[in-house]
Formats: C-alpha cells, sequence, structure tokens
C-alpha cells in the first residue's frame, strides 16, 4: 500500500511478524512544482512535405483553441495549455483564420490558457544578422499584438549570440532552450538557468532545459510510438488517444509517480537550485509537427486530486518564468561568448545550394544602403525586398531533410522536401538580382548601356572595398581593352573570362537554337577590372 503526503512517499509493508513497518522513500524535496508545456515542434520537412507540414500546424492551433475551452471549469493547474512555438506558424493561421476564430485566440491568450512565443522558427546559425533582424520587422505587428516574452529555440544545439540583441530590442526577456544533445551540447548540464551575456553587455535570462520532447520519458517506461516517424496520411499509424499515454486511470497514475520518483534524484545531484521544474512535451505521434495532447489535462487532474508530490501544472514558459525569477539569486552564473550550434548535417548535404544562398544574402545586405544612394525607393521594390528577407531567413530554418533522407537520398519524401526547400534557395538569389537590376534602373543617373561608354562603380557598403568589377562582354557594343577613372586618369586593364555562350560568328550561320552548350567555341563572356579601396558611399565614374 502506498500513502501519499506533501513530502514523503510511506510504503506500508508487512514484516514475518505481523508488524508494520514503514519505509521513506524521499522525492527531490527542492522541487515542489513541475511545469509541463506542451507544443510542436515546428520542424518544416521533417515530418512530412513542408507544404503538408505548415497545414499540420495550423491545424493544431485551432485544435488546441477547443481544448483550452473545453477543460476551462478544471481547476487552473489541469487547464489545457498551449505554447505556440513558431511566429511563422501564427501568422499563417492569423491569416487563414475567420474573425471569430481570431477573437477566440485572442481571448485565449489573455486569459493566459495559450502563449505566443518569440522566434519565427527554430533557427540555424546560418542566418544572417541583416535579414533577421528585417524579417523581425516585418513581423512588429505580432510582437506589438501579443507581446511575447520568451524565445523558445527546440531541437537546435545551439542559437547565434547576436540574437540576443535582437530579442531584447523587441522586449524579450527570456529564453527556453531544448536542445537535441546527440549532434550538440549545452554549457552547463541541464535543467540550468543561467544569464546570458553579449558583447554589448546585453543579457537575457537561459531556462537549458531537456529536450523537448523529454517530459514524456519521466513518467512512462517505455515509446508508445511504433515503427518510423509515419505520414501524417498514412492510416495504419494514429495519434494516442484515451489512456494509451498519460493515463488518467488512478492506478496508472501512481505508476508514472513511481517512475517519476526513480528519476527525480538527478536533479539533487545535478545542482538544481529551484521549486519550480519545466519540461516540454510534444506529443507521440510524429513527435515533430505533432497534435496537442489532450490527455495530459486529465492525467494532472487526478494527480493532484491524489495529491502526489510534486505537484503538476500545466503550464506556459512565461507562467514558469514568473516563478523561477523569485527565486534568482544576484549571483547567478553569467555566461559570456557564442553558443556554437553543431547542427550542420543537413547544411553539409547541399553544399552547391547553401553557396547560392550565401550569395543572395551577401547580395541582399547592399540592397538598403543602395537604394538609399541611388534615390531608388519605390513601394513595390519595398515589397520586394521584405519578401526577400522572409526567403532568405526561412531559408535558414533548422529543418534540411526528411527524418530518413541519408538512409533513402533519392525516396520520394527526401526528393519533394528538397524540391519544396531549396524552391527558397533559388528564388532568393534570383530575386536578389532582380531588386539590385531594378534598384540600378530606377536611379536617375542610370543609362542604357547601348547608349554609353562610361559606367560608374559604386560602393553600397559601410566599409571601403576593394574587388573586382565585371562587365558583360556580350553587351559591348565597341572594342575596349580596358577603362579609365575619369576623374584620376587611372588605366584598368581588362582581364577576359570565356564563356561558351551564343553569338553569331562571322561569315557562320547562327545555330538552330539558342540554348547554350559547350559545343560551341569559347569566347569572352565578361571583362573584369580590379578596384583598390573604393570608399563606403562613393562613386568612380569609369
Amino acid at each position: 500500500m502506498t500513502i501519499a503526503t506533501n513530502d514523503i512517499v510511506f510504503q506500508v509493508l508487512l514484516n514475518r511478524y505481523g508488524f508494520c513497518i514503514f519505509v521513506t522513500s524521499i522525492m527531490n524535496e527542492k522541487i515542489k512544482e513541475i511545469h509541463l508545456i506542451n507544443l510542436s515542434h515546428t520542424d518544416f520537412g521533417y515530418t512530412d512535405l513542408p507544404s503538408s507540414a505548415w497545414d499540420y500546424l495550423v491545424e493544431n492551433i485551432s485544435l488546441a483553441m477547443d481544448y483550452c475551452e473545453e477543460t476551462k471549469s478544471y481547476p487552473s493547474e489541469a487547464q489545457f495549455k498551449w505554447t505556440v512555438e513558431s511566429i511563422w506558424v501564427l501568422e499563417r493561421f492569423l491569416k487563414q483564420a475567420s474573425p471569430d476564430d481570431i477573437n477566440r485566440f485572442d481571448q485565449l491568450v489573455a486569459d493566459g490558457l495559450i502563449e505566443v512565443t518569440a522566434m519565427p522558427g527554430n533557427m540555424s546559425c546560418l542566418v544572417g544578422a541583416y535579414e533577421w533582424d528585417n524579417e523581425l520587422d516585418r513581423l512588429s505587428f505580432i510582437y506589438e499584438k501579443y507581446k511575447p516574452r520568451v524565445a523558445i529555440q527546440d531541437d537546435v544545439n545551439g542559437v547565434p549570440l547576436g540574437m540576443i540583441g535582437s530579442l531584447l530590442k523587441r522586449n524579450v526577456k527570456h529564453m527556453v532552450m531544448g536542445a537535441n544533445v546527440y549532434s550538440g551540447g549545452a554549457p552547463e548540464p541541464a535543467p540550468f538557468v543561467f544569464w546570458w551575456k553579449n558583447q554589448a553587455n546585453q543579457r537575457i535570462l537561459v531556462y537549458n532545459g531537456e529536450g523537448y520532447t523529454d517530459a514524456y520519458d519521466y513518467f512512462h517506461t517505455e515509446e508508445w510510438r511504433r515503427g518510423p516517424v509515419p505520414k501524417h496520411y498514412d492510416l495504419w499509424f494514429n495519434p494516442p488517444t484515451g489512456n494509451e499515454i498519460f493515463s488518467s486511470d488512478k492506478k496508472d497514475v501512481l505508476a508514472a509517480y513511481e517512475i517519476l520518483k526513480s528519476k527525480m534524484d538527478k536533479f539533487a545531484r545535478q545542482g538544481y537550485l529551484y521549486s519550480v521544474l519545466q519540461m516540454s512535451f510534444t506529443n507521440h505521434w510524429f513527435v515533430d509537427n505533432d497534435l496537442p495532447c489532450r490527455q495530459l489535462s486529465e492525467f494532472i487532474k487526478v494527480w493532484n486530486e491524489l495529491e502526489l508530490y510534486p505537484k503538476l501544472v500545466f503550464s506556459t514558459p512565461s507562467h514558469f518564468f514568473e516563478k523561477v525569477s523569485r527565486e534568482i539569486s544576484p549571483q547567478l552564473k553569467t555566461i559570456h561568448g557564442e553558443w556554437c550550434d553543431w547542427w550542420a548535417d543537413g547544411i553539409a548535404a547541399s553544399p552547391s545550394q547553401v553557396s547560392i544562398l550565401q550569395a543572395a544574402k551577401r547580395r541582399n545586405v547592399d540592397i538598403g544602403n543602395a537604394i538609399k544612394l541611388l534615390d531608388a525607393s519605390t513601394p513595390s521594390l519595398n515589397k520586394k525586398i521584405s519578401e526577400l528577407n522572409h526567403d532568405l531567413v526561412f531559408a535558414s530554418e533548422h529543418t534540411w531533410g526528411a527524418y530518413d533522407s541519408v538512409a533513402r537520398p533519392y525516396g520520394e519524401r527526401t526528393k519533394g522536401n528538397h524540391v519544396q526547400k531549396f524552391d527558397y534557395f533559388y528564388r532568393a538569389n534570383e530575386n536578389s538580382k532582380r531588386i539590385k537590376a531594378e534598384i540600378v534602373r530606377n536611379s536617375e543617373s542610370y543609362k542604357p548601356f547601348s547608349r554609353t561608354r562610361s559606367i560608374e562603380v559604386l560602393n553600397p557598403g559601410l566599409k571601403p572595398r576593394s574587388g573586382w568589377a565585371e562587365i558583360s562582354a556580350q553587351g559591348m557594343r565597341f572594342k575596349a581593352n580596358g577603362a579609365k577613372d575619369s576623374a584620376t586618369g587611372k588605366f584598368y586593364p581588362f582581364e577576359e573570362i570565356l564563356g561558351s555562350e551564343w553569338a553569331p560568328l562571322e561569315g557562320a550561320s547562327p545555330p538552330p537554337a539558342e540554348i547554350p552548350n559547350d559545343v560551341w567555341p569559347f569566347r569572352p563572356a565578361i571583362y573584369r577590372f580590379h578596384i583598390e579601396n573604393l570608399q563606403p558611399g562613393r562613386k568612380n565614374e569609369i
């Protein structure tokens, strides 16, 4: 027989003489509450094609709203609560939802049953500061309306140090890390609370939690899910229902208590100092991109009715930080420096596409300054730039393949995922070139190359630059072997770059179709010349 009190469990045993003896098993007394956070880890492409994952993730918000409303009469600790991990998913929900559903969502946020967190998605270190800040500015309507105070970075086992300033700028005070440590690590063993400081001496309070699925393992001895990561439409697999996980049957709740009790001592050994502990949980069908877990409310309700210890709270990250912040010591450890992300498996598997993406990012950094210097701003151009920044950031989201892409490199899900993901890479690269051309053509100083014998070389950056200036050899309508700076008279000799582009040969008929191929003879495709130390904002007429 087991009798539960607030502090100790007494196991009542009969000895061989028939007398009762009491054996005490003390739970980690420091931890009085465990806050369970239910979310859907946003992982575009891992379980399904990105186009499908979008739909499922948006549907999850609607489902979570239903569960919140169903359990409003429950004790507050057992009421269903939902944490929105990705602002991009919320943005799509707001675009698709009816006005009534948006009002429902807003009310549930106001009631503290749904929390909007601050990250657009779970980001790899590939994201650049320029497009990142512009994307957060584009999402300012969400920051202003829902005022997220916590950023969550799940799965990825690091986060760029530069993000601290961008989050604090938007009044985000806390960060939760749910790293997937099999491919990386954390500054301290999880769970751990610390200040993280950047180069500008700004700091953010970080809860370095365990993995975003680990709450399940503290109450169960084996996985419920069987087989592979299933496709959503595979009818042979289904989400857990009834009492299949987090059973609310009293004997199952007591069994879950024993499992938790056997695992709690490690927190004391690791020196966890606080009376509240946060654990994240995703459902057990896909794990990533998974449904809300309705059973959790019933499980918590029965657990607390049995007065088991520690108390369970269906919670949100802000509610956890509100409590743990009261116990923070002035001597809380501060960690400086970069939290390196080793989430490079997928990145390394697609080097040619990544090189294209990075070229687009380098081009993008110059776009804003070029518009100012050339006075080329237009509403349509601004819209294109906003879309470009979004594509560049989304392309740096952490999902780089299907879960089985290594085992099945030519599988349907792997190739389909690459097609959809790489669309952002190539589109961003193409659009960055189109925007660059539109900026130049909108400039008052622009003259068509067919009607001029001079060019202006502009450094739109913020630092002096040296590098190659390129001219299309095919676009030249006169013969030249170099260029001269009109101000200094300095001569820049051309270097020829050969290519197999089509052009009529003297005295020969053109090929039947204008499709380049290596059968055609090589001829000059680009003339280039090298400029040294061109100052920022400076134009050289040549």
